[in-house]
């Protein structure tokens, strides 16, 4: 099946710092994926339904979790999410 970004949502942000060695999951009840950020902090995921998602900055060594709820997205558009922080 040939993959086209028109027909998926798409989602993309920075998560900072890189010393918390951050993986990004954006869910919902029917899907999930994920995402390991460049060192710069970039990711990008795309594939994605239509629909509300939470996404999920997991945080490491000594970093706390941080969640967005009630992400929008729509099929053919590249939602930026703000720049996320996680703290110690």
């Amino acid at each position: 099946r040939p993959f086209c970004d028109n027909n998926f949502a798409r989602v993309k942000g920075n998560v900072l710092p890189a010393e918390a060695a951050p993986l990004v999951t954006v869910y919902n009840a029917t899907d999930t994926a994920n995402a390991i950020p460049h060192p710069n902090g970039e990711f990008k995921i795309r594939g994605l339904k239509e629909g509300t998602y939470s996404v999920l900055f997991k945080g490491s060594n000594g970093y706390r979790d941080t969640t967005l709820l009630n992400v929008q997205l729509l099929k053919g558009v590249e939602k930026k999410i703000p720049t996320v922080i996680l703290t110690k």
